[in-house]
């Protein structure tokens, strides 16, 4: 059994679930979805208490085809003391919601589901748009990164072949400084417009 805590909390998000498809009835196995976590037992517990505080009513639909298939419909008794919703939003668009015994015609659905799949469309778009910048984004470090590595390794292999064929007794610190920035300059604009021609290529791909 679940603790008093945990029934209350359960019980208001019940509550709120039915309240929040005001005026229309709610299947119980709706609720079962919404409320995560919840056991038959403790749904019981929660329905039976509503109620018997005249809050909800609980009805039983049964098939005329199949008598062994039920629907349990919980629904508020005092509909008017509970905000009702008349409208919903797919996308950008607004539609009338169906009610309880409401006619809807076939071309209100039809509308509905031409709304539900330009949405969709339009999420697919926005979620592709998304996954190119971002892969964009992590192949221009990716070479950023690489080509900071092959310069240092470069210019690291650059300095020792160079430095391997300088007599250091004839020259002083600063000319030795010197001589290698010579050296390794153009190496470095090299490297360097190589790191910035990939980045732009993977930048306007």
């Amino acid at each position: 059994m679940t603790n008093k805590k945990d029934i209350s909390t359960m019980r208001n998000k019940v509550l709120k679930f039915i309240v929040d498809k005001n005026p229309n009835g709610v299947d119980i196995n709706l609720l079962k979805k919404y409320v995560e976590g919840i056991n038959n037992g403790d749904l019981d517990i929660i329905l039976s208490d509503l109620e018997q505080s005249k809050i909800i009513s609980i009805r039983i639909f049964e098939n005329p085809t199949d008598v062994s298939r039920k629907r349990k419909i919980i629904e508020l008794i005092n509909k008017d003391a509970y905000p009702k919703t008349d409208t919903m939003i797919i996308g950008d668009r607004e539609f009338p919601r169906f009610l309880h015994g409401d006619l809807v015609g076939a071309e209100d659905m039809n509308e509905v589901l031409i709304a539900l799949s330009e949405y969709t469309k339009s999420m697919e778009t926005r979620i592709n748009d998304i996954a190119q910048d971002m892969t964009k984004e992590f192949w221009n470090k990716l070479i950023t990164i690489f080509g900071v590595m092959l310069s240092i390794f470069a210019l690291i292999i650059k300095f020792t072949t160079y430095q391997s064929n300088i007599a250091f007794e004839t020259f002083s610190f600063w000319n030795l400084l010197l001589i290698n920035s010579a050296q390794l300059i153009p190496t470095s604009i090299v490297l360097l417009f190589l790191v910035i021609t990939l980045r732009l290529f993977f930048k306007n791909s």
